[in-house]
């Protein structure tokens, strides 16, 4: 018995030697590649770019998780807008009412971080033009583009929907003024 526990533990403590080596190992490439994904993408997959040309499709990537998370905050200010849309001061479908300041920090946010984004994917360069990174800069470069377009067209109609709202109370100042006019 005490002999087979000796061995039980010797292989133990091999296999958390090994484990730990494992976990080292993984870590040093997560630091190396910059995130998990690329790290279990390079130990799947194994490398066959330059170093380079790794670093520049490691940035795409970051960029393409900055393209998510700027779809989810453009749905949380289209949101905003359904919103206003519905507690409008109009009777018609004309949309009409007063621009919040968090509604436009929000839209200037995003197109900041859009135009950043632009940047920061048209500055990553591959050396030897491999054409995985080319393929992925022009997919996000179209996928910016449009995200551009959306932000402008939120940003028309935030603009339009203020105008609204100052004709519309522009003429119930009118309405009311004429109104205490004929009752003095």
């Amino acid at each position: 018995m005490g002999k087979t526990l000796g061995k039980w533990l010797d292989a133990g403590a091999v296999a958390a030697v090994t484990g730990l080596a494992t976990v080292s190992y993984l870590l040093y490439l997560r630091y190396k590649y910059e995130s998990m994904d690329a790290t279990i993408r390079v130990i799947w997959e194994g490398d066959h770019l330059i170093p380079e040309d790794r670093d520049a499709v490691n940035k795409l990537f970051n960029c393409q998780k900055r393209i998510v998370n700027l779809q989810e905050k453009i749905n949380e200010v289209k949101r905003i807008i359904e919103l206003e849309k519905l507690n409008s001061i109009s009777e018609d479908e004309t949309l009409a009412f007063r621009t919040s300041g968090v509604l436009l920090k929000k839209t200037a946010f995003l197109n900041s971080e859009v135009d950043k984004l632009a940047s920061a994917v048209d500055m990553t360069t591959s050396p030897r033009r491999t054409q995985e990174v080319l393929t992925l800069k022009k997919k996000l470069s179209k996928e910016i583009v449009e995200l551009m377009g959306v932000i402008d067209k939120i940003i028309a109609i935030v603009k339009e929907a203020e105008k609204n709202f100052l004709i519309i109370e522009e003429d119930a100042k009118q309405f009311y003024e004429k109104q205490m006019d004929r009752n003095i």
